[in-house]
């Protein structure tokens, strides 16, 4: 409680009053929006956030072919991707590890007979455990792996998921690799050069954490609505012939 009287005490020395009242509106707002989403009061996540979504699932849907059946979407938030992938036939699980999302998820796409959703926190652990399926959508999820588990361990769970699949739509986040926050999202120890492209950065690093067998073809860049210098490429990593 000290704490955050001595805060507030700063943010109305520094801004003034009313400073002070817009930030508790702000925390009030960001402690209840889970809430507030999960009854339809504001906008689930793909609309609120990722405004791109369309743009991503037109490269995506365009990869998808006619025998695949099968699919996982890890960290699939509101179930936009989820939802498309099981609208075009497939048999979906839609991973989260966030609940207020998942219920979201549920709430707007539970009723489709070919979906499913499922709680989860994937780790180096708890991946072997996942089914095998024809797609997987790592969609801004990957950088949270390095963070939480090492550069190593991700990695590793990245080839794990490539075993299990046979392509793979990889989003990293990829705006702040010319940027003093690239760290803040960096997936690998290797830096960006000033000369080098994100997308030439990713496919070089994707492509040595892999073998020959897998090949990595970037499909498009789409701005992160949210931050207006951020833009995201999106790879698919085919790795049928993968082991």
């Amino acid at each position: 409680m000290k704490n955050k009287l001595s805060k507030a005490y700063n943010i109305i020395k520094k801004d003034g009053f009313y400073s002070l009242i817009n930030s508790v509106k702000g925390y009030v707002y960001w402690r209840l929006k889970p809430l507030l989403a999960r009854f339809g009061i504001v906008p689930p996540y793909h609309d609120r956030k990722r405004t791109d979504s369309e743009e991503r699932w037109e490269w995506i849907s365009k990869q998808l072919e006619l025998d695949d059946s099968s699919a996982m979407d890890i960290g699939c938030a509101s179930g936009f991707f989820s939802a498309k992938l099981s609208n075009r036939g497939l048999f979906t699980i839609g991973i989260e590890p966030n609940h207020a999302r998942l219920n979201n998820a549920k709430r707007l796409y539970g009723e489709n007979e070919r979906l499913a959703f499922m709680h989860s926190k994937i780790t180096p652990a708890t991946i072997t455990d996942l089914p095998s399926v024809d797609v997987v959508l790592l969609l801004t999820v990957y950088h949270h792996w390095t963070r939480a588990f090492g550069q190593g361990p991700a990695e590793e769970m990245l080839r794990s998921l490539a075993s299990k699949s046979d392509k793979i739509f990889f989003e990293p986040p990829g705006d702040i690799g010319y940027s003093e926050n690239f760290s803040k999202y960096q997936i690998s120890e290797k830096d960006i050069d000033e000369n080098e492209s994100i997308q030439a950065y990713y496919e070089d690093l994707l492509s040595s954490i892999f073998d020959e067998t897998v090949s990595v073809i970037h499909l498009g860049t789409a701005p992160y609505p949210s931050d207006k210098n951020r833009t995201d490429p999106v790879f698919m990593i085919k790795c049928d012939m993968y082991e």
